[in-house]
C-alpha cells in the first residue's frame, strides 16, 4: 500500500536536489534561496542543517568523502562534518548561464547543467521555437577537467543516466521537454538528442505541471517530478506514460531512491520562494521532506564523484 510520511517540518523555502548516502543512510536535500543544506534519517529524527560559504543548486556524492556541489556560479568540493569548502571550477564573468542540478555517470564523472536567467519568467516561453536557449551540459572528469558537451537547454533541472551510461535524460522546465541526450563518456561528447517526453501535451489538471527532478528506477523507468501539479510520473523506456503517483503537495520539486533497499522515495518541496509562476502554496507542507513507501519498485545508487 502507497503511504506519504513527513519526515520534517517545512525547513525549505524551496527544497531541492535530493541525495541519499548509502554509507551513513541519510538523504541529503539544500534550499539554494535560504542557502542552507539539510540531512536526515529516514525517521526524520536525526536533522542536520548546514550554510555552506556559496548557496548550492546541486549535490552529489564524492568517493573520497564529503560532497562535490553546484552553486549558482561555480563547482566545488564540501565536506560537512569539518566545514572545508574548495572550489574547483567558476563560470567566467561574462556568462549569462548558472549551473544547476548534478548527477554522476557510472566512471564517476560528474554530469552538470547550466541554465538561463532570463528563461525563469514564463513569459518567456512564448520565445519557444524562435530562440537557440543557451544552457549547457558540462562533464566534470575524474581529473577535475571540465568539458562542454552540449547547448540548448532552457532551464536545466533534473537529469539521470542510463545504467549502460549511454542515455542521459535531462528535463528543460521552459521547454517543457524531457530530452534524450546520447552520451560518450570517453569522448566528453554528447553525440545526439531526441525529445523522450512533451510535458506541452500534458499539463496536469492545475494546467502547470513541469518537469523539474528526475530519477531511473531499477527497471530502467524514469521518474520525473510535474511541479506545480502534485503528481509523480513514471515513464516507460520507450517514452510511454505507464504511471502517475498524485502527493499531498502541489509543489515538490524532486526526488531520490532512498533506504536500505532503495525502495522509498524522499520528495523535496517548496514553501512560498518568489518566482515568477501562478501556483498555489501548499500550506504546512509546503517545504518539508516526504517520503513515499509502497511504490513496489526499487532505485539505483548513485555513483560517486572519483575526482
Amino acid at each position: 500500500m502507497l503511504r506519504v510520511r513527513q519526515l520534517t517540518p517545512s525547513v525549505a523555502v524551496l527544497g531541492e536536489a535530493p541525495l541519499w548516502d548509502p554509507v551513513t543512510e541519510r538523504a541529503y536535500w539544500l534550499d539554494p534561496m535560504s542557502g542552507h543544506l539539510f540531512r536526515t534519517d529516514l525517521s526524520g529524527e536525526r536533522l542536520s542543517v548546514w550554510r555552506p560559504p556559496a548557496p548550492l543548486i546541486g549535490i552529489a556524492r564524492r568517493a573520497s568523502g564529503g560532497l562535490v556541489c553546484a552553486s549558482f556560479r561555480g563547482l566545488h568540493v564540501f565536506d560537512p562534518e569539518s566545514g572545508g569548502f574548495d572550489t574547483l571550477h567558476e563560470l567566467p564573468d561574462d556568462t549569462d548561464t548558472l549551473f544547476n542540478d548534478v548527477t554522476v555517470d557510472s566512471r564517476g564523472r560528474l554530469i552538470v547543467g547550466t541554465s538561463v536567467p532570463g528563461l525563469f519568467n514564463p513569459a518567456t516561453q512564448a520565445l519557444r521555437g524562435c530562440v537557440a536557449p543557451q544552457g549547457c551540459v558540462f562533464q566534470l572528469d575524474e581529473q577535475r577537467a571540465l568539458h562542454r558537451m552540449w547547448q540548448g537547454l532552457g532551464i536545466a533541472n533534473g537529469q539521470a543516466i542510463s545504467a549502460d551510461d549511454h542515455t542521459i535524460y535531462y528535463n528543460d522546465s521552459w521547454a517543457d521537454v524531457v530530452y534524450a541526450l546520447a552520451y560518450d563518456s570517453d569522448a566528453h561528447d554528447i553525440t545526439g538528442s531526441r525529445e523522450f517526453v512533451s510535458f506541452r501535451d500534458d499539463k496536469g489538471g492545475s494546467g502547470l505541471a513541469t518537469p523539474d527532478g528526475a530519477t531511473l528506477d531499477a527497471d530502467g523507468f524514469l521518474w520525473v517530478m510535474a511541479t506545480y501539479d502534485g503528481e509523480l510520473r513514471r515513464y516507460a523506456p520507450d517514452g510511454s506514460l505507464d504511471r502517475r503517483v498524485p502527493l499531498p503537495v502541489r509543489n515538490a520539486t524532486s526526488m531520490a531512491f532512498a533506504g536500505p533497499n532503495l525502495e522509498s522515495l524522499v520528495v523535496t518541496t517548496m514553501a512560498d520562494p518568489e518566482i515568477p509562476v501562478p501556483y498555489r502554496p501548499d500550506g504546512p507542507l509546503g517545504g518539508c521532506l516526504l517520503a513515499i513507501d509502497g511504490l513496489g519498485v526499487s532505485g539505483t545508487a548513485q555513483p560517486a564523484y572519483a575526482g
